[in-house]
């Protein structure tokens, strides 16, 4: 098991990560436009066609988990679109928020974990 200063250091390892100077930018905006026709589209077809017109790239996970789970795009917060965005774009396995409720579960190959599981599966796997 490791002390709670060894498993700070372990997480001080990804400030440079957070850094803003080394985030890269992705191709949809906190301000992303949607039209309210589409608010009963499932979430899995709103990315894919997003993520298609943006990247010119087929995401065909996207339709089938994130239709499965029955969320559609009313039910996702606007300003959460490009989070998910984001991960897709940078191929992400996990998208770590305390936000949970707002996002489907998983979406394409990324999982949503709250901080506290993430912590517990560190833990208990390291």
């Amino acid at each position: 098991m490791y002390s709670e200063k060894e498993i700070d250091l372990f997480f001080e390892g990804f400030a440079p990560l957070l850094n803003f100077e080394n985030i890269e930018r992705i191709q949809v905006g906190r301000q992303l436009w949607i039209d309210v026709t589409k608010s009963n589209q499932p979430i899995g077809h709103f990315l894919y066609n997003l993520f298609m017109l943006r990247t010119g790239q087929r995401k065909e996970e996207l339709l089938i988990t994130l239709d499965n789970e029955g969320k559609k795009l009313k039910d996702i917060d606007p300003c959460d679109i490009h989070v998910m965005f984001g991960a897709l774009e940078h191929e992400c396995n996990i998208l770590l928020t305390a936000n949970v409720d707002d996002f489907p579960k998983m979406f394409g190959n990324v999982e949503v974990v709250r901080p506290s599981a993430f912590y517990e599966y560190l833990t208990n796997k390291l």
